[in-house]
């Protein structure tokens, strides 16, 4: 169930912050490089659709399913594109298809969000 949240108003841009994990592609990647995040590869993008990946984080077991050309990438300090709280390029259709993915109120923006 999806949360009214207001992408202008309501959003604190969690998902864009230094410590996070994102899917994304080795173009998404550069993308954010360019614009001036760092960010670190974990897990290579994936070859084949449905490969599993497992890895383990402390004590956690992390089992997950990357599509085709995906991998993980840790942010490793705040997305270069943000102009304060909001995305500099959310409106030109240049945002990595992670953030066109996590919708405004949905459920993981909520759980990003902590709400």
């Amino acid at each position: 169930m999806e949360k009214e949240i207001d992408c202008l108003t309501d959003c604190f841009a969690d998902c864009c912050i230094k410590g996070n994990i994102l899917e994304l592609t080795p173009e998404e990647a550069g993308f954010l490089e360019q614009a001036g995040t760092k960010v670190r590869e974990l897990l290579p993008p994936n070859l084949k659709s449905g490969q599993l990946f497992i890895r383990t984080i402390g004590s956690i077991r992390i089992e997950d399913y990357l599509p085709k050309g995906v991998g993980e990438y840790l942010l490793m300090s705040n997305c270069g594109n943000l102009d304060g709280q909001l995305c500099g390029v959310h409106n030109n259709g240049q945002q990595p298809q992670v953030c066109k993915r996590v919708k405004s109120g949905s459920r993981d923006c909520r759980k990003i969000r902590g709400d």
